[in-house]
């Protein structure tokens, strides 16, 4: 996987609303929070962001999502089950 320091394809541009007004898409995806990302993409016509970096946040995502699950059926196994 390759480190967040890495992308080249950053809009230049610095957010100018919401809870990252000032920052760049840069700082955003370096702290961290890739549905802000994707989030931008999907709702705001006026935000451009790159293939690149979207797709990298959309499959950062789907891991965190996949850690979570994986880590939410070891700890509950099969609680509830009524087989």
């Amino acid at each position: 996987m390759k480190n967040r320091t890495e992308h080249k394809n950053y809009g230049k541009g610095v957010l100018s609303f919401g809870k990252y007004k000032g920052k760049t898409m840069k700082q955003v995806i370096n702290e961290g929070d890739y549905g802000y990302i994707v989030w931008l993409n999907d709702n705001v016509a006026r935000i451009t962001v790159s293939p690149y970096d979207y797709n990298y946040c959309k499959n950062r995502i789907a891991e965190e999502q996949a850690m979570h699950e994986a880590t939410m059926e070891s700890e509950h196994g099969d609680w509830g089950c009524r087989d």
